[in-house]
């Protein structure tokens, strides 16, 4: 397995929880990737659209084969099988699973974005990834993410949840 690659989870609806190990499971399970780190999770803001529940977000990095569009479409089926249903931009979601990251890679399409277009506005993105790559250089602008979260004007999370994700990780099977 050769791409490097860092996903964010984020739950806002039911228990967000439980979707965010879920999504890690289903990821875990595949035989295409190989899970290396987790972040914490977080309780954060709503971006975008605000009156909505906060959410529950984490970054994890893993390492696949699967190619850009490929983990898109493995993405994007996961949060189906979750039972999301695409509605209004930034509305509530059980699950959502974005590619923030591939190697360094940098891609603009209509369907799909590479570093994620809205990486450097995102507290709750850049903060995980600061937990579990500290020294990650973005590849769009090649700054240290940690200058990136020094910029931030707007602040999204609120807390972090006592739990270890690498820990409860291990016991998904």
């Amino acid at each position: 397995m050769v791409n490097n690659v860092y996903l964010a989870l984020g739950s806002n609806l039911g228990d967000k929880l439980n979707y965010i190990y879920e999504a890690l499971k289903m990821i875990k399970t595949d035989s295409k990737i190989s899970v290396l780190d987790i972040s914490s999770v977080y309780v954060t803001k709503a971006y975008g659209f605000t009156e909505q529940e906060n959410f529950y977000n984490c970054v994890c990095k893993i390492s696949t084969d699967y190619e850009p569009y490929e983990l898109l479409r493995f993405c994007k089926d996961k949060e189906q099988k979750m039972g999301r249903i695409k509605s209004e931009k930034w509305g509530p979601r059980q699950i959502d699973i974005d590619i923030l990251f591939y190697n360094n890679v940098v891609l603009n399409s209509d369907i799909l974005t590479i570093p994620h277009k809205e990486f450097a506005k995102r507290d709750f993105f850049i903060f995980p990834m600061l937990e579990i790559a500290e020294y990650f250089v973005c590849p769009l602008n090649k700054e240290p993410i940690k200058w990136m979260y020094e910029r931030l004007e707007e602040k999204y999370i609120i807390k972090k949840l006592n739990i270890n994700t690498n820990e409860e990780l291990s016991c998904l099977n």
